[in-house]
């Protein structure tokens, strides 16, 4: 976080919606596979016990789902999960991305019920939302679901670091949340507008 953006106190919410809508995706990920692996549902050697020194991240739970089993850009634990397990293990990831998806539509909703008003504006966890396979469209549906007829998810800008998105979303009065898109991507604004 920057210095002098957020107070503390307002930090340490921020922190907790970014955990919640994607960041802990991965750790999830790992508890529920440590489990199939403690109960001999799983082949795969690769997960590891140790959830401080080797866990996993929600970017782990995207490449899953992109199928990236074998690409050299991933973290080796995926590559190593044994092709057996492969289709459970996206199965366990595409519940994990719905789960994530309908905590953001709620937060969304809830912010309008509370605000009263038709149009919010809202900046979300960053990587997971535009990196993870249809992630954006099952939010878009889950608000349908909820009475919201129409939501805009739009990409904030990235000056190489987040330094910018960050102070452009405190100056514009944005409810912040926080936000890091990918870095191969630029001018990436995720501003969500709900009516």
């Amino acid at each position: 976080m920057i210095d002098g953006v957020l107070s503390e106190d307002e930090w340490g919410k921020q922190l907790e919606e970014k955990l919640i809508a994607g960041q802990n995706k991965g750790l999830e990920l790992q508890l529920v596979l440590l489990k199939l692996k403690k109960a001999r549902l799983i082949n795969s050697e690769i997960i590891s016990a140790s959830l401080e020194k080797d866990r996993w991240k929600a970017e782990d739970v995207s490449a899953i789902l992109r199928n990236q089993w074998d690409d050299e850009n991933v973290n080796v634990r995926i590559k190593t999960i044994d092709k057996v397990d492969r289709q459970q293990v996206k199965e366990i990831c595409e519940i994990i991305r719905d789960q994530a998806a309908q905590i953001v539509a709620c937060h969304l909703v809830g912010a309008l019920d509370v605000l009263g008003e038709q149009e919010i504006k809202n900046i979300t966890e960053g990587s997971f939302f535009w990196g993870t396979p249809q992630f954006k469209n099952i939010v878009q549906q889950y608000l349908c679901v909820l009475g919201v007829n129409y939501a805009e998810f739009i990409k904030v800008g990235v000056d190489g670091d987040n330094t910018g998105s960050m102070k452009r979303a405190a100056v514009a009065g944005i409810n912040y949340i926080e936000t890091h898109a990918p870095q191969r991507e630029s001018s990436s604004h995720q501003n969500t507008t709900s009516s």
